[in-house]
This record gives C-alpha cells, structure tokens and sequence, in this order.
C-alpha cells in the first residue's frame, strides 16, 4: 500500500507543482486527471490517517498521520484550484506552501523507505 500512497503523492505534487523552475505558468492537466488525483489524494489521505492511527505506533504511525493530513489537505487545493485561469498567477498562501513542502517531504521518505525494502537494507523504526 506504501507504493499507491507514494504514486497518489507524486501525482499531487504534479498537479500542485513546487517547482521553482515554472511557477509563472501552470501547467495544463486535464480536468478529469485532476478530480481523480483529488479525490485520490483525499481517499489514501484519510486512509493513512486512519490506519496509522489504529494499526501502527512508533515512527510509521506520526509518518502516516501527517503524510495523510498533508494529502487531505493538498486535495483541498488540488479540488479548489482547479477552475483558475493558467495565464495568471496564482495567489500562494504560506499554509499551501507549507502543505506542499510537507507532501513533498513525506513523498521522499516514503519514496526511500520502498527503495530501501527492496534493496534488502534496514528502515526507520
């Protein structure tokens, strides 16, 4: 399940786009692409809020609960942003961008955490 909610993340963060490098223009997605990733990031969002909460304790459990809160909120913006002009620029908030940076960091841990499974090494506990 770790590698759904990473691939649901990377796919917010591409519709979120935290990059530097384009921030003027935003990029155009579909507008069923972006209502699936909404929804998908709200879903394995609540589902990892849930299940940390419930099943797991230790690192994994605070990694799992603000992971999933950042992706319940990242789908609030992902579902809100989707009607604005891509021409203009669009207003950041610093919660958004706080959001984002979350996202994207527990992207990376759970993104090294699976590379490491795989290759054999040990994880955090």
């Amino acid at each position: 399940m770790g590698i759904v909610v990473c691939v649901v993340m990377l796919l917010g963060l591409s519709v979120l786009q935290p990059s530097p490098w384009n921030s003027a223009k935003r990029a155009r997605h579909a507008s069923k692409f972006i209502l699936i990733t909404s929804v998908s990031l709200f879903g394995f969002g609540l589902w990892n809020v849930i299940y940390g909460y419930l099943n797991i304790n230790g690192f994994w459990m605070w990694a799992s609960i603000i992971s999933g809160l950042a992706m319940v909120l990242a789908s609030y913006y992902v579902f809100s942003e989707r009607h604005e002009e891509t021409d203009s620029v669009p207003s950041v908030s610093s919660l958004r961008k706080a959001v984002v940076a979350v996202l994207a960091l527990s992207f990376l841990v759970y993104a090294i955490t699976l590379i490491q499974l795989n290759l054999g090494y040990s994880i955090l506990r």
